[in-house]
């Protein structure tokens, strides 16, 4: 660990993976709209690129920072041999060993990371994200609501009546037009829209309003299961496990002994 080689492959990976952490953070939320996830997640790519842009000055302030913490730790700062044949690991020639590291570590770091996000989020991903062209801010940008009505015909067996969905979408246009303060996301818009005159857009926001961003309210019953069936609890019935799940998943919420 006191290996220079190791302080800047973790001081490296520490300063990459920061850019993904507050999303990292949202995205366990169940209660994150998805068109602030979305924007969230557009805005970390940008990061990402910003920075693999910028590298060059990054990587100098990284190198610096391990070089410190290397040399506090007894260590030295080197870099490995250079062999003619290399299949492990990065072999790229240098002149520096901060060109080395640069070069053979932290590029492909940034490069393997931004690639990851571009396959995680991609478009083919995001098929929700058209829901989200019925918010007034977006949908009043819109040109081409016929267009817009023939994505929004991938939930045409939600729809009440799929064949006014286009005339839906210009009165509801028109009825943002003339307002000054604009909903910002899904939730504040089924709010404002009438069941009874905007049927299809009605259906079109509660669907957006239930679409998960993540797995991660899914993944927490696993690992909760995983901790509450236990041998002592193997013969309970299937009423008692889901409580007992429900109580370790919902820590925060009060429950009437009396109901226990």
């Amino acid at each position: 660990m006191k290996s220079f080689e190791f302080v800047i492959a973790f001081y490296a990976t520490k300063q990459t993976l920061y850019a993904i952490r507050p999303i990292a953070v949202k995205l366990q939320r169940s209660a994150l709209d998805c068109y602030e996830a979305y924007n969230m997640v557009d805005s970390t790519i940008r990061e990402i690129k910003d920075l693999r842009h910028s590298l060059d000055t990054k990587f100098s302030q990284w190198f610096a920072e391990s070089s410190k913490l290397t040399e506090a730790v007894g260590g030295s700062v080197t870099r490995p041999r250079t062999a003619q044949r290399r299949i492990h690991r990065s072999n790229s020639p240098a002149q520096t060993t901060e060109e080395y590291f640069r070069i053979n570590l932290g590029a492909p770091l940034v490069d393997h990371l931004l690639g990851e996000m571009d396959t995680q989020f991609n478009h083919e991903s995001r098929t929700a994200a058209t829901l989200f062209e019925v918010i007034p801010k977006l949908i009043l940008e819109n040109h081409d609501l016929e267009n817009l009505a023939e994505k929004l015909l991938y939930w045409e067996n939600d729809l009440p009546s799929p064949l006014s969905l286009t005339d839906e979408l210009n009165n509801w246009k028109n009825n943002f037009s003339i307002i000054d303060q604009l909903p910002t996301n899904i939730i504040e818009c089924i709010r404002l829209c009438d069941p009874d005159i905007y049927t299809n857009i009605y259906e079109l926001l509660a669907i957006g309003c239930v679409s998960p961003v993540g797995s991660s309210t899914a993944e927490r019953s696993f690992s909760a299961l995983r901790r509450v069936k236990t041998y002592l609890r193997n013969r309970a019935s299937v009423e008692m496990l889901t409580g007992i799940c429900l109580i370790h998943i919902h820590h925060n919420v009060e429950v009437d002994v009396k109901c226990l």
